[in-house]
């Protein structure tokens, strides 16, 4: 199988997944056959509540009925119809051409894995059994935030046990190869928990500690983004054909769409005044946050994505797919960087109306 933006080389033996485990039909596990769907399959029961977390007395309160989305089969498979080619890799100084062949593996194992991830969330939204914990910082986790990120490490730790893995709900494992993953199993927890469909599952990778790929799954919708240093960016809706992702071309600030996660985050931060003149300074601001805000900005929909506070599993996957679809993502102070705690996205043509705004805050982390 060759995805939209991998290069032909690799072969694998027949009759096996991915690497020769748990990947697409017919996928095998320490050489005996898996079932890839279905978290109970994968030993993810019901967990005790992890240290630091503590078990809300009751299940969500929302009363979730079926989804009305229809999910096609992933087009990610062994044989996968998407075959739209990357243009010749624009190598960097930091970025050459044995990281790249590395990078564009890792690419094809971390599709799938995000869409198996990606599946396992799905087997959880719109439950009304669903049980919901706080953890010590007073955000939530799920079931299915534990076992899509277990998944996840599990996945990447058998085909390259020497990346290192950090993730959202799980202690960080250092790695020796000089590539580390980094990834949040549900981006909009909230949203996911309240039976909204504009969550994510996010994997982001490393290389000596510069971004250099991104994958934004957002499973109920059955859409990704995806992109990786000097091969563009990509977008795919169901079973459709891989298409470039690209940034609008709208100049104007006063005409672009300007989106966030919440505005209590600009509260929060002692930043409200900025959420109030970016609002006044554009055409229509919504609260179509996380990761589906930044997927708008990839993919044309909108121009402007803003986070006040952000982690870095939330950044990582984020700044390789906005730069390769032809935007701009910074810090407030407008440094490109996944480390700051806080980030901008746009089209890039905005971008200096947008930091002149940002950077009237105090930093983040100042008094």
């Amino acid at each position: 199988m060759r995805i939209a933006g991998t290069r032909k080389g690799s072969s694998r033996p027949r009759g096996q997944g991915w690497w020769g485990w748990g990947l697409g039909d017919g996928a095998f596990e320490d050489g005996e056959p898996v079932a890839t769907v279905g978290a109970k399959n994968r030993g993810f029961g019901e967990a005790p509540p992890a240290p630091g977390t503590r078990r809300l007395s009751h299940p969500s309160p929302i009363t979730h009925h079926p989804s009305p989305i229809t999910h096609h089969p992933s087009p990610i498979t062994r044989h996968s119809p998407l075959a739209t080619p990357f243009p010749p890799p624009r190598l960097t100084t930091t970025v050459g051409v044995m990281q790249t062949d590395a990078i564009t593996t890792r690419l094809e194992l971390g599709l799938i894995a995000a869409r198996e991830a990606g599946r396992l969330t799905l087997e959880y939204f719109r439950r009304d059994d669903l049980q919901v914990e706080l953890k010590s910082d007073d955000t939530p986790v799920t079931i299915a935030d534990r076992g899509a990120e277990q998944l996840l490490r599990k996945r990447i730790a058998a085909a390259f046990p020497g990346d290192g893995l950090l993730g959202e709900e799980f202690p960080e494992q250092a790695g020796d190869s000089g590539f580390r993953w980094i990834f949040d199993p549900i981006d909009g927890t909230k949203s996911f928990i309240h039976g909204v469909p504009l969550y994510g599952c996010l994997v982001g990778l490393e290389f000596e500690g510069q971004p250099v790929m991104g994958i934004v799954h957002l499973p109920a919708l059955d859409e990704s983004v995806y992109a990786a240093t000097g091969q563009g960016a990509w977008h795919v809706v169901g079973d459709q054909q891989a298409k470039p992702a690209r940034v609008s071309r709208q100049a104007n600030l006063n005409q672009s769409l300007f989106c966030t996660s919440e505005v209590k985050s600009f509260g929060d931060r002692g930043a409200i005044g900025v959420f109030e003149e970016l609002q006044s300074s554009v055409r229509l601001a919504r609260t179509w946050g996380d990761c589906f805000g930044y997927v708008l900005v990839a993919t044309g929909r909108a121009e402007i994505m803003v986070d006040p506070i952000m982690n870095v599993w939330d950044a990582a996957a984020m700044l390789p797919i906005i730069q390769e679809a032809g935007g701009a993502f910074t810090d407030w102070q407008g440094r490109p960087t996944i480390n700051s705690g806080d980030a901008i996205a746009t089209n890039g043509l905005v971008h200096d109306e947008v930091l002149a705004i940002t950077r009237l805050s105090r930093r983040l982390g100042t008094k």
